[in-house]
């Protein structure tokens, strides 16, 4: 079965520490149940991905922010991009 997803809100981030890339997330909503989940493009060693589904869209909004400051956090601290 093909699952269709709604893309809500796109997302992008920059001015990591020790870095000059930047990274893109999305919020998506499933088209047959609902679910909101989160789809990131850029993720960094050692950093847990947000786990969904979410009730709302500000519960993954606030997911993806979260991740990307433990990202900064990391890169900080000498990690890496994969």
């Amino acid at each position: 079965m093909v699952k269709v997803v709604e893309v809500i809100q796109e997302l992008q981030a920059g001015g990591f520490m020790n870095s000059d890339r930047s990274a893109r997330a999305r919020i998506l909503k499933s088209l047959s149940d609902g679910a909101i989940t989160c789809q990131l493009d850029d993720t960094v060693r050692g950093v847990n991905l947000p786990e969904g589904p979410f009730f709302h869209q500000d519960e993954a909004l606030a997911a993806i922010r979260t991740y990307w400051e433990r990202c900064n956090e990391k890169l900080e601290g000498g990690g890496h991009w994969l």
